[in-house]
């Protein structure tokens, strides 16, 4: 069963309006996300989770349907992906994922910037994300 989380990841890719979709090349990335979904469903066809989930995600995006009608199966793979982020701008990662043995659905994803100029945007996020959210701080003894 996909996690909750992958589940929200997926149907808030598959069915954001074009401009509030956080990939740029939404027709070339959503076309694979959507065949990778499809190679992982197909280890549980007839389970009521992924029935449900596949049906409703289908209802919510008449894009996705037409993505699932296709057939297209592709598994994991590196790649590099350009997100739209609203302070930012253009970022492109470069994302590898790694399978977890005896879990066919877990894989561990790192993604990492693809280019300086992407890597600067990266830590320009971060050194804001720290100002307005400070790490805690440890107690004395700790």
């Amino acid at each position: 069963m996909p996690e909750f989380a992958v589940r929200h990841v997926v149907r808030t890719l598959l069915t954001a309006p074009g401009p509030d979709c956080p990939p740029v090349f939404r027709d070339e990335e959503l076309p694979r996300a959507a065949a990778q979904l499809r190679g992982a469903y197909g280890r549980h066809v007839g389970e009521p989770v992924w029935e449900t989930f596949v049906h409703r995600l289908c209802a919510a995006s008449p894009f996705f349907a037409r993505l699932r009608e296709s057939g297209d199966v592709v598994p994991p793979g590196p790649h590099v992906e350009t997100f739209r982020h609203e302070a930012a701008g253009e970022i492109r990662m470069a994302s590898v994922s790694l399978s977890v043995n005896g879990m066919p659905e877990c894989r561990i994803v790192a993604c990492t910037p693809d280019d300086e100029e992407s890597l600067q945007r990266m830590e320009s996020l971060n050194r804001h994300n720290r100002k307005s959210r400070p790490l805690l701080k440890e107690e004395p003894g700790s």
